[in-house]
């Protein structure tokens, strides 16, 4: 009998441990297909050329960052109802208070941090300050401890974020891993749950978003699989794509960015070969074509095909759109509605 209530006890306790790493769902991107259509997909004139900016909705803005610094600023803001306007402002250079070569961008509490992955380091300037005077130089420049490079930052008050960081293994190596720590103080050391298939300098290439319940969703470059962790760092769910274990690291792309909307968040995808040839014969790495949509709790709601290539994007919440970066139309920039997806899409669920 004792031993019976042993074995019953081993197995009530390997439930609850099992209830407290979270659960797994799966996904299929060929699955729930929404097709856009031409008129879909509104294309915008921008007054300033850029490279193939990445694009950052913070602090109620839309920002577009020049990775290649083609133009003399570090980030634009992108207005005007069709974002035909960018303004931009800090200056790149090597300059004393010039951002080397910039990284991520964050808007939070009145002020803004740029990452400067020149230096390793972080810049922190006055919003208004910057709004001001766009060629501003006298930021507040910031060394994270054991020399993290931090992606853009989540919040939680007005001193704790939570960050997707680049974490040096070597003078030449490195992974990446999500951090928390205490920005006035500059401390941040790893938090949370990670996948142990995801572990290690050449797998590691990933994105973070923070949903609207206080949890975040964090994709992988490399591996087709979704983690959503709870406010706490503990695991929600895995969620793992139709090609989880099917092909060798780097044989495959599948997510590049992440963004989260109202009670979902979206990533764009490829789910095909990383190396291929474009249309002038050069061999380069893949694109997404499609837009995965999920509800927070892991659910693959709608696969958003857009029927061509492009190279980022990010929602707009006040305008209730998704605006992407184009990689073979003349425009650059163009934008969907989101709202009547997700109309289609509760209709759907219904």
């Amino acid at each position: 009998m004792m031993k019976r209530i042993i074995i019953l006890f081993i197995l009530f306790s390997s439930t609850i441990a099992c209830k407290k790493e979270g659960d797994t769902k799966h996904y299929s991107s060929d699955q729930f297909i929404i097709r856009l259509n031409s008129p879909d997909i509104r294309e915008c004139a921008l007054n300033i050329p850029m490279g193939a900016p990445a694009l950052f909705y913070t602090g109620n803005r839309l920002w577009a960052l020049d990775y290649r610094a083609y133009t003399e600023h570090v980030i634009y803001e992108l207005s005007g109802d069709n974002y035909g306007i960018a303004k931009g402002y800090l200056k790149i250079g090597r300059g004393p208070g010039e951002i080397t070569r910039a990284g991520d961008v964050t808007v939070h509490g009145g002020k803004v941090y740029v990452n400067d992955n020149g230096r390793s380091s972080i810049w922190v300037f006055s919003l208004d300050s910057m709004l001001f005077n766009p060629d501003i130089i006298n930021g507040k420049e910031i060394l994270i401890n054991d020399g993290y490079i931090l992606s853009n930052m989540y919040f939680v008050n007005d001193s704790i974020a939570v960050s997707l960081a680049v974490h040096p293994l070597s003078t030449s190596t490195f992974e990446e891993k999500v951090v928390k720590g205490n920005i006035r103080s500059y401390e941040f050391s790893e938090w949370g749950y990670e996948h142990p298939e995801a572990i290690g300098r050449t797998i590691s290439s990933s994105k973070l978003v923070r949903l609207k319940d206080g949890g975040f969703a964090r994709c992988y470059l490399w591996l087709d699989i979704i983690t959503i962790l709870n406010p706490d760092g503990t695991l929600r769910y895995n969620i793992y794509g139709s090609h989880w274990r099917r092909h060798d690291v780097g044989e495959y792309e599948f997510c590049h960015d992440i963004c989260a909307y109202k009670d979902y968040f979206l990533v764009s995808y490829v789910g095909d070969v990383s190396d291929i040839t474009d249309r002038n014969g050069r061999s380069r790495g893949n694109l997404p074509t499609r837009v995965l949509v999920f509800g927070n709790e892991g659910n693959h709601l709608a696969t958003i095909e857009f029927g061509e290539k492009f190279n980022r994007m990010a929602v707009d919440e006040q305008k209730q759109r998704l605006v992407i970066t184009f990689y073979e139309r003349d425009a650059m920039l163009g934008y969907i509605g989101l709202e009547p997806i997700f109309r289609t899409i509760t209709q759907t669920i219904k």
